[in-house]
């Protein structure tokens, strides 16, 4: 197979697995997927280096980062400059405007575009699991796991823990702005076949599909179709495997929000 022409299902992998593709980019890659033994093992691979990561959840003992640390190692943003003695105020100005602007743009937006750099998806897919452990590790690690939990969010007035309850498991949320992303997930593995699939219903409309996803655990980011604060209800739901479903055939968790969360938490 010529090397060129497979660098951008190369590409189109990397961001299959962190769920980044555009609807019709996501059709046409899960066309050739089916096809090409060269990207299933591809895909494979990236999905078994999530998994390793997720691993490190057993790390005891690990401090609770910040959540503004955790949103700004994964979106690139700037964190709040820490004072460094000898320096003055227009000095550290300059530099952290000198640093802004070699920072690259939110790792989603760029994994959107068509040429989307492997080694760019890659590391985001790192970082994005990275986080989500992080976050997973403190909730499981040692007693007052639910103070811990919500330790990261306990600062930002718009970071939100949102439960899904059902009979088969919860699924646990983090609302950050207009992006959500999956913190933890108890729900039982499909088979092949199938996909799980987050909806958002907004106030007074129809639940609407935000992304289709294959693991179990954490490491699924995407944005909100609407603002958080007129949002009804979130849910996840088991679908055949394929593109984006119309309406919700088997919703397996959910979460009422006829009133908005609280910072911390909603259940």
């Amino acid at each position: 197979m010529n090397t060129r022409h497979h660098d951008e299902w190369e590409e189109l992998a990397a961001a299959f697995v962190l769920h980044a593709l555009e609807p019709a980019d996501e059709q046409r890659f899960v066309a050739h997927h089916a096809t090409c033994s060269r990207c299933q093992t591809l895909v494979e691979q990236y999905e078994l280096t999530t998994a390793h990561l997720a691993s490190l959840a057993d790390v005891p003992d690990l401090e609770p980062p910040t959540w503004s640390t955790l949103r700004a190692a994964i979106l690139g943003e700037d964190a709040a400059p820490s004072p460094v003695q000898g320096v003055s105020d227009g000095e550290r100005r300059r530099r952290t405007a000198s640093a802004r602007g070699r920072r690259p743009s939110h790792w989603w937006t760029t994994l959107t575009q068509r040429r989307v750099s492997l080694r760019t998806a890659v590391v985001a897919a790192a970082l994005s699991v990275a986080v989500a452990v992080g976050v997973t590790v403190w909730q499981t690690s040692g007693g007052g796991s639910g103070a811990r939990l919500t330790a990261g969010c306990a600062t930002e007035t718009s970071c939100r823990l949102v439960t899904l309850h059902g009979k088969a498991g919860d699924v646990v949320l983090v609302v950050q702005g207009d992006n959500v992303s999956i913190l933890s997930s108890d729900l039982p593995p499909l088979d092949a076949r199938h996909m799980y699939v987050l909806w958002q219903q907004p106030l007074n409309a129809k639940p609407l599909p935000l992304v289709g996803y294959h693991q179990a655990g954490a490491g699924v980011w995407v944005r909100l179709a609407a603002p958080f604060d007129r949002t009804q209800a979130l849910m996840v739901s088991a679908e055949p495997k394929g593109a984006l479903p119309a309406t919700a055939s088997n919703v397996l968790a959910a979460a009422e929000l006829s009133v908005p969360a609280s910072p911390q938490s909603s259940t």
